[in-house]
């Protein structure tokens, strides 16, 4: 979700899921006065499906704590990873993400002895695939993309994982897209011209995407 107007749609995609996945229905709904929680087709879904609603007092938050709270944590996890890194900060969307894979299977006194992940499948979840968010990263070119005296691999900047694949999600600066990719080499950084010159190329790639965020 990128705008708040997404807001109703996401909540029946996601009421639909949980719904499905649990085999439970939701019963009530907590949120704030915002026009996007609001809205006659948010209400009257909400009274079609037996949701009651409770509405925070306006500029009350602590009605909503546990929320709250929530989105402070993740506000702070993506603060540190985009400034860590001297990502732009057009990839909050992707930070997101990650910062919320990363909560999901992280411990929580709101579980006792699970992960919120292992509580909501049933199954232990596997953390050695972690990576470093905006970390320098090279995937394998095959031998059909390229001539005999081109690089074997190409550098990205790593970006957290796909929801839809088991892969990882990187940005090439060069040519300004993102990929999906489940080979990954991190390369570890040594003193050396050629891991000096891609670090750089990947940095100016990165501000000119910077410089471009900003013109009018």
């Amino acid at each position: 979700m990128t705008e708040k107007s997404e807001a109703f749609v996401s909540f029946k995609n996601f009421k639909s899921l949980v719904e499905k996945a649990t085999g439970s229905n939701i019963i009530g709904l907590r949120t704030d006065r915002e026009a996007e929680f609001t809205s006659n087709k948010f209400t009257n879904f909400c009274h079609e499906n037996g949701i009651r609603r409770q509405l925070t007092v306006a500029f009350t938050p602590q009605q909503n704590g546990v929320v709250e709270r929530k989105n402070r944590t993740i506000m702070n996890m993506i603060h540190s990873m985009l400034s860590e890194k001297k990502v732009p900060k057009m990839f909050w969307p992707e930070a997101v993400n990650w910062a919320i894979h990363i909560l999901n299977r992280s411990p929580t006194f709101a579980v006792k002895d699970k992960t919120p992940e292992e509580a909501w499948s049933g199954v232990k979840p596997l953390v050695e695939y972690f990576k470093v968010f905006g970390c320098l990263s090279h995937v394998h070119v095959f031998n059909n993309n390229r001539t005999k005296l081109d690089d074997k691999s190409r550098g990205y900047v790593l970006l957290g994982v796909s929801v839809k694949s088991k892969a990882y999600r990187l940005y090439d600066p060069m040519s300004q897209r993102i990929i999906v990719n489940k080979a990954l080499y991190l390369k570890k950084i040594r003193v050396g011209i050629g891991i000096r010159v891609m670090k750089e190329q990947l940095t100016l790639a990165l501000n000119g995407v910077i410089m471009k965020t900003k013109q009018p």
